[in-house]
């Protein structure tokens, strides 16, 4: 079963305990209640044989009643606990699940982080090994092929938030315009192409 399933069995069987309480609520109450009915039935000494004997009658109905409603709360609770073990039983099956989804998540995210640098390190090295060529262009085209951005910010990935992210808001800051994979990539697009792209329109890496 998946996570989402044991935390719906998990919300069911809360649900059910909590109906049970309420009427096993309802059954102590009514006990109690009917106890006090016949302790308050009052019979006088000059009564007659049948008042004694209706007293008597009355007296035993509410007995009657509090010792079934007794019961009552009785097979309630029964149920509870049953319920609840139930229920413990699903919430610990439920976190075993989520933790190993969690794993999973992690560890797809930590292959996508590591073929990204991947990407990126590839991509670097490449230009690294290609020799520019000098080429005599007229000022408007030179003006055309002028980088956009002053640097391309290659970080590795587990540095993101403890460093990568403040240091080029930091670059920002100071009026310098800065390639990130944050700004730069979006959902659906090339990730090789934008990094192709960003690696050509910086002026350094």
């Amino acid at each position: 079963m998946s996570a989402e399933q044991y935390q719906r069995m998990v919300n069911t069987l809360d649900k059910e305990i909590a109906d049970l309480e309420k009427k096993k609520a309802a059954a102590d109450k009514k006990s109690t209640n009917e106890q006090k009915k016949a302790a308050s039935v009052n019979i006088s000494k000059n009564a007659s044989a049948a008042t004694i004997k209706s007293k008597m009658s009355e007296i035993c109905r509410h007995e009657d009643a509090a010792r079934k409603a007794s019961e009552e709360s009785a097979d309630l609770q029964k149920k509870i606990a049953e319920k609840r073990a139930k229920r413990n039983n699903a919430h610990l099956k439920l976190q075993k699940e989520q933790q190993a989804e969690q794993k999973k998540a992690q560890r797809a995210q930590q292959q996508m982080i590591s073929a990204m640098q991947r990407l990126y390190e590839d991509r670097i090295a490449d230009l690294e090994k290609q020799a520019l060529p000098v080429v005599s262009v007229s000022s408007t085209l030179e003006t055309e092929l002028m980088p956009e951005y002053d640097v391309f910010v290659s970080h590795a990935w587990e540095d993101k938030e403890s460093f990568a992210d403040e240091f080029v808001d930091e670059l920002r800051k100071l009026g310098i315009s800065v390639w990130y994979d944050t700004s730069q990539i979006r959902w659906g697009d090339s990730m090789r192409q934008r990094i192709d792209d960003g690696l050509n329109k910086s002026r350094f890496v």
